[in-house]
């Protein structure tokens, strides 16, 4: 082998492992941000579940609710902030509409939001 082929063949090795890092370190970050959707979703529904659990004379309609869960579950959220919200359901009159939020900071220093919605009736929520 002359110095010219190893210099080539250090070259395209250099080459491939800067790829598989890239690949490696951005496969990583996919896979701490979806964590991070699972854990969201995970929140979201525990907070409806919880709120469903809760005595109807606790419940309330309102915009900007706080959440009951507690901070433990959303620390792995950077920046983690949640409301719920209840309100008439316009559709069928008897129920009314639960929608929980939640917002973290996401790659990229991104605001990421992701709810959820159900119904409750009527006689789960206080006038």
């Amino acid at each position: 082998m002359t110095l010219l082929e190893i210099i080539v063949a250090f070259a395209i090795l250099t080459a491939g492992l800067g790829a598989f890092t890239r690949v490696y370190f951005s496969n990583v970050e996919q896979t701490r941000s979806l964590a991070r959707h699972q854990r969201a979703l995970r929140v979201l529904e525990n907070e409806i579940a919880r709120t469903r659990a809760l005595p109807s004379s606790a419940l309330s309609p309102g915009e900007a609710l706080p959440l009951l869960t507690e901070d433990d579950e959303l620390a792995p959220l950077p920046e983690a902030a949640g409301f719920k919200r209840i309100a008439p359901y316009q559709a069928a009159p008897g129920l009314y509409e639960l929608t929980v939020s939640l917002t973290w900071t996401g790659p990229n220093n991104r605001r990421i939001e992701q709810s959820l919605t159900t119904l409750l009736p009527a006689a789960e929520v206080a006038p």
